[in-house]
Parts: C-alpha cells; structure tokens; sequence
C-alpha cells in the first residue's frame, strides 16, 4: 500500500511541474500562434510570440515556418548547390 501511495505522489508531482513557471518561460500552443505570411520572404510564414515588430527598437521573438525540407542541414555554396563534406 505504501509503495503504491509512494509511486501515485511521484506521478503527480511529474504533471504538476510539466511547465515552468511564467516568470521563467512562456510556452505557447500550436493553436495560440497565429501564423502569418512574411512581408520581407515569399513562401515563408512568421508568427510573432513577443513585442511589437513595427515598433522602432522594441525587442521581438518572431518564430518562422519555412516549409517542410531535410532534418539536417545542408551546406551549399555561392550558386546554391550542396557542397561536398
């Protein structure tokens, strides 16, 4: 019986503290984020989370979205094509 009290405190603390305090980090949902098309590179879609970027000097955190492509990076060179490595 205590073990299984011991192991139903543990999985509640490990819910409870899933996120960090706000104070520390804002986390934002895919469905709070609200993607738009950027101004300054076609194809490419930007969602601001903080600041106001039309403002002169405020900081911002801007998260973009540029398609679906390799999960790695790929080194190209002046013209564009993928360098040897």
């Amino acid at each position: 019986m205590r073990t299984c009290l011991a192991a139903l405190a543990l999985a509640m603390s490990f819910t409870v503290m899933a996120d960090p305090p706000t104070q520390v980090m804002n986390i934002y949902r895919e469905g709070e984020l609200k993607f738009m098309p950027s101004k300054l590179v076609p194809g490419v879609s930007q969602a601001v989370i903080w600041g106001n970027p039309a403002k002169p000097g405020d900081e911002e955190a801007v998260v973009q979205i540029m398609g679906v492509g390799p999960s790695a990076t790929i080194r190209v060179d002046e013209t564009g094509r993928p360098k040897d490595n």
